[in-house]
């Protein structure tokens, strides 16, 4: 079963489990957080700068394979959901993530984070990161943010406050 031949506002608890048990690893489009990572904001800024997917948060991972090892779900208590809009809204411009959460099992829940396929806009930064090096995207203008002794910019990129 292939969570993304479903629809996003129908993926259950159950959907998430059947899907982990059939042991698909990590990959560029789909990510593993068995816990709402502090550092969620970078995680869908990456994964809106390629091509979109799954982040998948109550699902633990084999950090060396990137295989779902646990799948028990995280508690609902301390509104988790609202926490991961939270983080999503420090992303700028706004990625266009859908976030939800399943059904409660054992009184757990699963939260989907669904970014679409890469978009027209510029790359998606950080709002307060001091090391985004954002790339140019179909004929925008895109600056860059160097820290020292780092590469010059590209000539389709500037750093900001040089003409």
């Amino acid at each position: 079963m292939s969570l993304l031949n479903k629809p996003f506002d129908q993926i259950t608890f159950e959907d998430v489990e059947n899907y982990c048990k059939e042991q698909h690893p990590e990959t560029a489009t789909l990510d593993y957080k068995q816990a709402v990572p502090k550092d969620l904001a970078k995680h869908v800024a990456a994964m809106s700068n390629t091509l979109g997917g799954f982040i998948i948060i109550g699902v633990a991972e084999d950090k060396n394979t990137g295989l779902p090892t646990k799948w028990e779900g995280i508690s609902p208590a301390g509104k988790p959901v609202d926490r991961v809009h939270q983080f999503v809204a420090n992303v700028k411009p706004y990625p266009g993530c859908s976030v939800r959460a399943t059904n409660e099992k054992n009184g757990n829940i699963i939260i989907l984070v669904l970014r679409g396929v890469h978009g027209y806009r510029p790359a998606v930064r950080l709002k307060h990161s001091v090391q985004v090096i954002p790339a140019p995207h179909r004929g925008h203008q895109v600056f860059a943010r160097f820290a020292p002794n780092q590469p010059t910019a590209s000539p389709r990129t500037r750093t900001p406050g040089t003409k």
